[in-house]
């Protein structure tokens, strides 16, 4: 590994929110995955709106979505697809914080895990926007290819 590379535009910097994010859309989706009736019944709960079959659909879905942009995250190919997710995702986690802001949520919120009832409170809309904002870095970082894990051609 050549150092020298990493070091210019400081691509360590970048590739290491790259896998940072990678390990929070790895920690998102693997309860989801693991405990999916119980994803499905937290999505029902709160978009009550979702008819059964819609719910059932993203709750198996959704987590795939996460791992898979994790995976994505991981690797070189297709930084398209991954960037343009990253953008659906991170909109969606601040849209959805902000919608429950101070909200009762029974089943807690199920982001990362299912836990206790919680209100989701500031501190989950911040955390939603540091994901949202390192996402848009992460983004910018792969379209421009400062955050590639290897030196490719001649550059």
């Amino acid at each position: 590994m050549e150092w020298n590379y990493y070091r210019q535009e400081r691509r360590w910097f970048f590739c290491l929110l790259r896998l940072t994010l990678a390990g929070i859309y790895f920690a998102a989706a693997i309860p989801k995955i693991y405990q999916t009736g119980l994803f499905k019944a937290t999505l029902l709960a709160y978009y009550s709106f979702f008819p059964d079959i819609i719910a059932t659909g993203l709750a198996i879905a959704i987590p795939w979505v996460e791992f898979g942009l994790g995976l994505l995250l991981l690797q070189e190919k297709r930084p398209d697809i991954a960037a343009g997710l990253l953008m659906i995702m991170s909109g969606f986690y601040v849209i959805n914080a902000l919608v429950f802001l101070k909200k009762w949520m029974p089943y807690g919120c199920g982001c990362f895990g299912f836990g206790e009832a919680e209100v989701l409170n500031i501190a989950g809309v911040i955390r939603n926007s540091i994901i949202a904002v390192i996402s848009v870095v992460v983004y910018w970082s792969v379209k421009s290819g400062k955050a590639r894990w290897r030196r490719t051609g001649a550059g």
